[in-house]
């Protein structure tokens, strides 16, 4: 066999084959797809709305986690079907996320839209009137601030244990020497329990 042949070949055979990467989005899109789906039953377009985001957070924390380590490899790593190397997989993740996140926010809203009537509804904070925020802030101080512990990032200070999976602030606290430090918030559900 020729090499141009050889060529052709190995270029009919990756047309017809997708990225592993960017397969798995294309399942998760069907999976958001549920989501949108005024057939299926709110709470179930819910629960899909929610595996959506978690197969996405994981998808992130592995399988693109795993692209950027081989980024970092002295020799370039190449996906065995469509040759792509890391670079160009994370590129095209990037591209394919924004748009399934275009459509993600599309579905959130018509999914907010259908539980408020239902009594179900999100404080959009930028659209509160003076005295709703002030009872917010009211609120905020007395009840959640308190168990509230930040740790603050620093040279004298190990930067913290951060559980997979929990909930961080992250704020920028300014000492009195006008100086500032990085401060990291735990934020999940167990902080408030008591």
């Amino acid at each position: 066999m020729k090499k141009t042949e050889k060529k052709t070949e190995k270029a009919t055979a990756v047309s017809y084959m997708m990225n592993r990467e960017l397969s798995w989005l294309k399942f998760n899109e069907r999976v958001l797809n549920e989501a949108g789906n005024p057939r299926v039953p709110l709470a179930e377009r819910l629960t899909f709305a929610s595996i959506y985001q978690s197969n996405l957070d994981e998808f992130y924390r592995v399988r693109v986690g795993t692209l950027m380590d081989q980024m970092e490899a002295s020799e370039v790593i190449r996906e065995n079907k469509t040759n792509m190397t890391s670079k160009e997989q994370v590129k095209a993740i990037l591209k394919a996320t924004r748009e399934l996140d275009q459509k993600k926010d599309v579905i959130y809203e018509q999914l907010m839209g259908e539980l408020e009537p239902k009594g179900i509804r999100l404080i959009n904070f930028n659209r509160l009137s003076a005295e709703e925020g002030k009872l917010l802030e009211l609120y905020f101080d007395q009840h959640i601030a308190p168990y509230l512990s930040a740790n603050i990032v620093s040279k004298q200070q190990p930067f913290p244990f951060l559980k997979n999976k929990d909930i961080y602030a992250v704020a920028l606290l300014a000492t009195k020497g006008g100086k500032t430090r990085t401060a990291i918030i735990p934020c999940s559900n167990n902080v408030f329990s008591g």
